[in-house]
């Protein structure tokens, strides 16, 4: 979902540029995390995860009842596997769970925890591993939307989720 993508994203970026406006005094968006100093980094990088993270919880759980605004427009819906509706837990399981923290690789917020890390431990080594653990993981996880006849990915097994049309 593009839409969801870039909508999230933008709401994560909004306080990483007002940190770093603040930090600087530079109106201008930050590269990364450690652009910044230790404490508005790891302000910044909160703050973006919680943004993106109501983005995916919020509007599917209590407004669209499963759809996020790309899933509406796609005529899409996350439901339980007993074909319920979701509730904040299970939208946490898969999106909290299943996709910021095993997936990593397909939201802003993992690519903010990654920076976090690598901000905390002062060290890019732990920041690449979980770079390419995230993108095989997330790899194997596109294959298995398209290679089982659920079409479920790793994230809805975790959720208990599955997509369904309208």
């Amino acid at each position: 979902m593009m839409v969801d993508w870039y909508l999230a994203s933008v709401l994560a970026g909004v306080p990483v540029m007002l940190i770093y406006s603040m930090d600087t005094g530079q109106a201008t968006i930050a590269s990364s995390l450690s652009a910044m100093s230790f404490k508005s980094g790891m302000l910044a990088g909160i703050l973006a995860i919680l943004a993106s993270s109501a983005y995916y919880l919020l509007i599917p759980t209590f407004l669209y009842k499963g759809q996020t605004l790309g899933k509406k427009l796609l005529g899409i819906k996350v439901i339980r596997m007993d074909n319920k509706d979701v509730s904040l837990k299970t939208m946490f399981r898969r999106e909290i769970i299943g996709i910021m923290l095993v997936e990593g690789r397909i939201v802003s917020s993992s690519e903010y925890l990654r920076q976090m890390i690598r901000l905390g431990l002062n060290s890019n080594r732990y920041y690449v591993v979980l770079e390419y653990i995230g993108t095989i993981i997330t790899i194997v996880s596109v294959i298995l939307m398209y290679a089982t006849v659920e079409k479920r990915m790793i994230h809805d097994y975790i959720g208990k989720t599955k997509v369904v049309r309208m």
